[in-house]
């Protein structure tokens, strides 16, 4: 996920450069949050479930790593959550149409 984290940066940076368009700092933000909690809760829990003893790559495991297992499948759809929620962002960028302000000044719809 740090990769994905990366790739999510380098498209918020060079969005504006291939669209003109700008993205709504708010949904960024909120967007990071989701993110990061999706993230902590599918990787933290694996840490516990290691310390425990469980094997990693394993497709059957013993009822008592369940409560981890569950806690880390919710977190990948957490995740999964803010993907899509990234792509409502870039979607509502292009619908919304907030042009960058460039050097020679603010762009006015229909320039």
């Amino acid at each position: 996920m740090g990769a994905v984290f990366c790739i999510f940066i380098g498209l918020i940076h060079w969005w504006p450069l291939f669209t003109g368009f700008s993205l709504n700092k708010d949904l960024l933000f909120a967007h990071f949050w989701i993110m990061f909690l999706g993230v902590n809760l599918t990787f933290f829990p694996q840490h516990f479930l290691g310390l425990g003893g469980m094997p990693r790559r394993y497709l059957d495991y013993p009822d008592s790593y369940y409560l981890w297992k569950v806690v880390s499948s919710f977190g990948s759809l957490v995740s999964l959550t803010g993907v899509i929620f990234f792509r409502f962002i870039l979607l509502e960028s292009l619908y919304t149409e907030r042009y960058v302000v460039g050097v020679g000044g603010l762009r006015v719809k229909g320039e």
